[in-house]
């Protein structure tokens, strides 16, 4: 009967270095993968500020501020403010438009456009800020972006130059214009997870969204050794094959990104679970079964191929987001786990592997599907 070590800290921070996937120099036995050619994307050029634009809680001089009296408007101002989209993408440009009724040169007032963060950058939640403000004419025009996901809620003022929020002297508001930068999310399946030496697995990266519209590409990497494998900039869907000429297990991620061929690719807006493939001759198969939402706990199972029980191997169930073991069985074809995934969502992956204290990469016999797994919302 074999004895299976405690895993200590040691075994942990393998395992969470196998999860990650980090860099190391390039495997020799790597095989080209499908050729995807890349084609770049033209980025549309936005429309130019109103003249004389201050940017930010800057207030720019008045046209008549050698005068000493400016004049008071008899009648009410008024304000508008128009949006040139409400949904974009992350590094695609929105025009916000504010229209007074009156020229604000000769007066003491500004048309002033404020922001509201409710998510992402670059703000805290529900954090205030100065778009900018213009000190004459009609319209006040600026064009700006976020990086990363994100909804903004836009006013525009007529008012004093006051840094603080309200402004003073509000003499008209906007109604809301609202603008989101949409978000999206990325996975990657490989098939078969576990195949000979010298034969193919098929990588899959499905996105949330096409992507041709967007300034961003769906990115394959091969994570163990930070290389770069394919990209494609359009559709929902990116595929290649990978093969290796030597025993060994490889990770994997996709990204939406913009194009890159450096590790990690820029401006990434998702990143995929990381997956996994073997190769090896000795024979081994794992699968992973178990649901996606939960309402509390739920089982998974690895299910082997054969008995561990009389070789030198084990079933490793691993938690992929901190490298922890949820279950580890030294006999028998299956190996199950009672677990409960976070509401952000849990990554599981199953392995057999070489018994030992410290789990690594080059131990693996067999690599398994991965789960990702949610929290279900309570009603």
């Amino acid at each position: 009967m074999r004895i299976r070590l405690a895993l200590g800290l040691a075994g942990l921070l393998g395992a969470a270095g196998m999860i990650v996937g980090t860099a190391a120099p390039a495997d020799a036995g790597t095989l080209p993968a499908t050729a995807v050619h890349h084609t770049a994307k033209g980025i549309a050029t936005p429309p130019p500020d109103t003249p004389g634009i201050a940017l930010g809680s800057a207030v720019p001089a008045k046209p008549h501020a050698a005068r000493p009296n400016l004049v008071r408007p008899l009648t009410s101002f008024s304000v508008s403010l128009a949006e040139s989209a409400r949904t974009l993408w992350p590094q695609q440009d929105v025009t916000l438009t504010a229209t007074a009724n009156m020229d604000v040169g000769p007066t003491p007032y500004y048309i002033r456009i404020y922001g509201s963060t409710f998510g992402g950058y670059p703000t805290p939640p529900g954090s205030p800020g100065y778009v900018a403000t213009c000190g004459s004419g009609t319209t006040c025009t600026v064009s700006l972006t976020e990086p990363i996901a994100t909804q903004q809620t836009y006013f525009a003022y007529v008012s004093d130059s006051s840094s603080n929020f309200p402004p003073g002297s509000i003499q008209a508001t906007s109604a809301p214009a609202d603008v989101q930068w949409l978000p999206s999310s990325v996975t990657l399946a490989a098939s078969p997870t576990t195949v000979a030496v010298g034969g193919t697995s098929t990588l899959t990266a499905t996105a949330s969204m096409d992507v041709g519209p967007t300034p961003f590409y769906i990115e394959i990497y091969d994570t163990t050794t930070g290389s770069f494998i394919v990209d494609c900039g359009s559709g929902t869907s990116c595929s290649t094959s990978v093969s290796q000429s030597a025993a060994s297990t490889h990770s994997y991620a996709a990204y939406i990104s913009t194009f890159g061929e450096g590790f990690p690719p820029p401006n990434v807006q998702a990143t995929s679970a990381t997956g996994y493939v073997t190769w090896s001759n000795t024979g081994w198969q794992v699968t992973l079964s178990g649901p996606t939402l939960v309402s509390s706990y739920a089982t998974y199972t690895a299910t082997a191929n054969m008995d561990v029980g009389p070789t030198p191997y084990d079933i490793y169930i691993i938690d992929e987001d901190n490298g922890s073991e949820l279950a580890v069985c030294a006999g028998g074809t299956t190996c199950s786990t009672t677990f409960s995934p976070l509401s952000g969502g849990s990554t599981l992956v199953a392995y057999v592997a070489t018994a030992a204290q410290s789990l690594q990469l080059p131990l693996v016999q067999a690599s398994s599907n991965t789960i990702t797994c949610f929290q279900r919302p309570i009603p």
